[in-house]
């Protein structure tokens, strides 16, 4: 895909941009919630994230939360996967806009969404997790 293409050669600018247009293009194909709609709000969210952009980064993390939840019983597996991308991606935006305890209820709602099917990425879950957590201290502490 174009999108990737482009944040591997480092151009993220164009690579925001494409992934952009792909998702116009899927919200224009079908007006429900899909698959790749889905993960293309994904893609866009992490791009954003790489490119400083929180709030760009927060919309698109929030949509695809706000489209899984709308999903059918039979995609169950499916939406649960996306929440936890989702929920993961508003933790990293938390963590970038400083705001470390809604961060790590994010990181904590991606954990459950997740389970612990994949050992290593429940390890980086914790790791985001302390970090939210000594984040948030820091934060009272210094008040």
């Amino acid at each position: 895909m174009l999108a990737e293409a482009a944040a591997r050669s480092g151009d993220m600018k164009r690579a925001r941009a494409a992934a952009e247009h792909a998702r116009l293009l899927l919200e224009q194909e079908s007006p429900s919630i899909t698959a790749p709609l889905m993960d293309a709000l994904l893609r866009e969210g992490r791009l954003a994230l790489r490119q400083g952009d929180v709030e760009g980064a927060r919309t698109a993390f929030k949509r695809v939360c706000e489209g899984a939840q709308a999903g059918t019983a039979e995609d169950l597996k499916q939406r649960r996967v996306w929440l936890a991308e989702a929920w993961e991606g508003l933790g990293d935006v938390g963590i970038e806009a400083r705001r470390f305890p809604a961060a790590h209820d994010a990181f904590a709602r991606a954990r459950m969404f997740r389970g612990a099917s994949d050992p290593q990425h429940e390890a980086r879950l914790t790791l985001k997790l302390g970090e939210a957590a000594l984040g948030a201290h820091e934060i009272q502490a210094a008040q």
